[in-house]
């Protein structure tokens, strides 16, 4: 049997370590894969209901999630926003997403981020 691959997540603002967290390949292989790929990217933070939002410029893939609630600190994947999003409050998980982890370390800076802020995202295999 195989173990697991995690991936770290690191989100930065002008090369300072905002928060980290980890996604798990298991919760959504497809998008994994893809972020791995990337390795860093740049987004624009767009806050909406409870959720942080990193727009980001790559083509992510719907996939299935048997999650049906979410806590603060999920982390999801949702592919027609072409973003992640982390969540600030539990919640049901909105019809399009897939949850990917959970952050770690930094929520409180995730959440006082404004909307239209750039950050880095840096992804690494664990």
């Amino acid at each position: 049997m195989s173990e697991e691959l995690h991936l770290s997540i690191v989100f930065k603002r002008f090369g300072k370590n905002l928060a980290k967290g980890t996604i798990r390949r298991s919760w959504a292989p497809f998008n994994t894969e893809i972020l791995l790929k990337t390795r860093k990217t740049t987004g624009a933070v767009s806050k909406h209901k409870g959720i942080v939002y990193i727009i980001l410029p790559l083509n992510l893939r719907t996939e299935s999630s048997l999650t049906q609630n979410l806590q603060k600190g999920d982390i999801i994947i949702d592919p027609p926003k072409h973003a992640i999003g982390i969540i600030l409050q539990e919640m049901p998980k909105p019809s399009t997403a897939i949850k990917a982890g959970e952050i770690s370390e930094g929520l409180d800076n995730l959440e006082k981020l404004a909307s239209g802020t750039i950050i880095t995202i840096e992804i690494q295999s664990s």
